[in-house]
């Protein structure tokens, strides 16, 4: 189970608190942008890997920690004009040796 939405401190304190009530524990992961749940803990050769035919959607996210989005009308739109970025960051991360000295300067 992902219990912790992928923070390492809480996955380590989680694990330990269930190694010391002595239950059995599945650690797994969820890769961004796909559909499944991989069992890291306990190891099995190949890793296990489970599909997931559910997909959280934004609105169901922010709903999950307590948040409402209020001007719905713009979200369609809002979600377009991220999609229709997406290349960007694919691209700063293909060419990030070439770019690490100018995000450096941007970012610092």
């Amino acid at each position: 189970m992902n219990i912790t939405g992928g923070n390492k401190i809480m996955g380590i304190a989680a694990y330990e608190i269930f190694r010391e009530i002595g239950k059995k524990v599945i650690i797994g992961y969820m890769p961004l942008g796909r559909n499944e749940f991989i069992q890291i803990y306990p190891k099995k050769k190949p890793l296990k890997t489970f599909e997931i035919p559910e997909r959280l959607n934004l609105e169901g996210y922010l709903s999950c920690y307590g948040f409402e989005i209020r001007n719905k009308e713009k979200l369609s739109s809002t979600v377009s004009n991220s999609l229709s970025r997406e290349p960007l960051p694919h691209w700063i991360l293909d060419n990030y040796e070439d770019l690490k000295g100018m995000l450096g300067y941007f970012w610092c």
